[in-house]
């Protein structure tokens, strides 16, 4: 039974109620007791087959809706798991990134140092021009530490540029 039908019945159920079968006012099923008239229990049958159809739709509404939610939670966990995993890999990599800060200042310490060597070797006029500085560099890219070879490479490459 549609929305209308329901309405429909509700309606005849009320104008019955209020005008009596007759139309004439009487209000016969108070006049009556509790049985009532032929028409109007077929009115309040059909009334309650329809509210009895609308519970049906709305019980299978919360059905549907109740399969969603679980639908939702599950999804939800998934995401969550997810979630873990990438904060797991996130607190890894900031852990690795610590030892590559480390690292970092390991490289700086190095730099720092060549700098040094090839100060003191411009001073003591060993290194006079840019040929002797790419000598002292491919003396340090060989026989120095490896975490220097790409700077060391680089400042070559500028050198053999200009």
């Amino acid at each position: 039974m549609g929305k209308t039908d329901k309405t429909q019945a509700r309606l005849q159920y009320e104008r019955r109620k209020t005008q009596g079968p007759a139309g004439d006012g009487t209000v016969t099923g108070l006049e009556k007791g509790p049985e009532g008239t032929p028409g109007e229990e077929q009115d309040l049958r059909q009334l309650l087959v329809s509210m009895q159809h609308s519970l049906n739709q709305i019980d299978g509404k919360i059905d549907a809706l109740a399969y969603r939610i679980d639908r939702m939670s599950e999804r939800i966990d998934k995401h969550a798991e997810r979630l873990d995993h990438v904060e797991n890999r996130v607190s890894a990599t900031e852990d690795g990134q610590t030892e590559l800060t480390g690292g970092q200042m390991k490289l700086s310490k190095e730099l720092s140092a060549l700098k040094l060597k090839v100060i003191r070797l411009f001073n003591i006029g060993i290194i006079r021009d840019k040929f002797d500085l790419l000598l002292v560099l491919t003396f340090e890219l060989v026989m120095g530490p490896s975490c220097l070879r790409d700077h060391i490479l680089i400042t070559v490459a500028s050198l053999l540029r200009s």
